[in-house]
């Protein structure tokens, strides 16, 4: 073959391969755009989610129903009626179907400071106000007319996650739980703030806090997702 004609092969090889790969592509970005529009009719979220499929080709993908990489990112979502933000999903080999699997999943969020708040203020029975504080949390409130103000850092353990008290401070005068009265110190241990309705095969891994709240990941393999 001549220089020509190769030079024309390879021109024609790669217009068409351009053409595959933009028709492939715009199909994904409609599946993305439907799959978009599903989270916004069928959950309360803020802002349009933007979610991604990776792999190439998409069409062999989709027609064997399994896709390699999905992504969804949503800039707030009210989960079991506590508004959570900034939440990013990150799924490896997922399968259509009733129910959903994925082989490998991640997710991450950032649940208020109200969540806190709610169940420090459940277990003790008192008024309470939660800030965050550096990279811990800080709860107010008063005891017996005395305000008490209690340090806490947030940890994921076998599954849950807890908020382990760090400080105490009565009346401005730093105390052990043992010496508060009406055995408030055994109700600031082990406090247990509840994240209900992960899917079969999702746990909790990990909690820090961040600046308007404890940012969580859960993540799991061979989960099962019920469809929507």
């Amino acid at each position: 073959m001549s220089t020509k004609g190769a030079v024309a092969l390879i021109v024609g090889l790669v217009v068409v391969g351009v053409g595959v790969v933009v028709g492939d592509r715009f199909a994904a970005s409609l599946v993305e755009d439907q799959l978009a529009g599903q989270v916004e009719s069928r959950l309360e979220v803020t802002g349009t989610p933007d979610v991604q499929i990776g792999g190439f080709p998409f069409l062999t993908q989709l027609a064997s129903g399994t896709f390699s990489h999905v992504t969804a990112d949503v800039d707030a979502v009210v989960l079991d009626g506590v508004p959570t933000t900034d939440v990013t999903v990150d799924a490896r080999g997922v399968r259509r179907g009733d129910p959903i699997t994925v082989d490998e999943l991640e997710a991450s969020l950032t649940l208020p400071v109200s969540a806190v708040q709610d169940a420090v203020a459940e277990r003790t029975g008192l008024a309470v106000t939660v800030v965050v504080q550096g990279e811990q949390l800080q709860a107010s409130m008063d005891v017996l007319g005395v305000p008490l103000a209690v340090t806490f850092a947030p940890r994921v353990e076998g599954g849950r996650l807890l908020v382990d008290t760090t400080s105490l401070s009565l009346g401005g005068l730093s105390v052990d739980a043992a010496s508060l009265p009406g055995g408030l110190g055994d109700r600031l241990v082990d406090l247990e703030v509840p994240v209900d309705g992960l899917p079969d095969g999702l746990a909790l891994t990990d909690a820090h806090v961040v600046t308007d709240g404890v940012r969580v990941t859960v993540a799991g393999t061979d989960v099962t997702l019920e469809a929507p």
